[in-house]
């Protein structure tokens, strides 16, 4: 699967080792007054949101004869190093979706109920009013950007969800940069979501700090548990 998530929200590079972020919870109000009158007060209410920094780690073993018997040496340790990459993006894509927060980032899923600007179906749930109650729920401000996330078999049904006139709701446009739409939005494949669960909203609303990178390190000399001295096996 591709990653969906990440180049949807708001990444932010170089994090430091804590990164606290003010989440403003209320805003200050305005109201009329008479001549005279005592103006209302108000202000605004912050909570304070910690990004805590996971690290990632992939280990991939090779025999040194595989590497000599490639055609060149170097593809095969350059095509391991990517789909190293691709695996640490996977990883990461099913965290900020579905994360429960214990040493590994927490998800989109796992914050019901504290999220203002993304809404998702009950349980099990998907019929043309509730897609529909879910879009008018979002605040406007945030709808031009929004996506429906879903799985493939919530898609499918969703896929098949008919107007009054026998017409289906969900439109695909070969021409569109999305090519999947729904009620004007488009709609993001995310696998690692459960069945029967939509989410829509605008995933700038999501913050991602990235720390350090990704790193390759290459060694003949390591001991790996599973595997043993890699020296003596003759493996890379």
């Amino acid at each position: 699967d591709d990653s969906q998530i990440r180049s949807r929200a708001k990444v932010i590079s170089n994090c430091p080792a804590t990164l606290n972020i003010d989440q403003l919870v209320s805003r200050p109000k305005a109201s009329f007054r008479t001549e005279k009158s005592v103006k209302d007060t108000s202000t605004a209410t912050f909570a304070q949101i910690s990004l805590t920094p996971y690290s990632l780690a992939c280990i991939a073993v090779l025999t040194n004869e595989l590497i000599q018997d490639a055609e060149a040496g170097d593809f095969i340790v350059n095509f391991m190093t990517q789909k190293i990459a691709e695996a640490i993006a996977m990883r990461e894509e099913t965290a900020f979706s579905v994360g429960n927060g214990t040493n590994q980032p927490t998800g989109i899923n796992n914050y019901a109920g504290t999220v203002a600007r993304a809404y998702t179906t009950p349980a099990n749930v998907a019929t043309a009013d509730s897609l529909i109650n879910m879009q008018d729920r979002l605040g406007v401000k945030y709808r031009k950007n929004a996506v429906y996330l879903m799985n493939s078999l919530t898609k499918t049904i969703v896929r098949q969800l008919k107007d009054s006139q026998n017409r289906y709701l969900f439109q695909s446009d070969p021409t569109d940069s999305f090519q999947d739409r729904l009620n004007g939005s488009p709609v993001v494949e995310q696998n690692d979501l459960p069945k029967g669960t939509i989410w829509y909203g605008d995933l700038k609303g999501y913050w991602i700090g990235d720390r350090g990178g990704i790193s390759v390190a290459k060694s003949e000399e390591a001991t790996i548990e599973g595997v043993g001295n890699l020296f003596e096996r003759n493996m890379t």
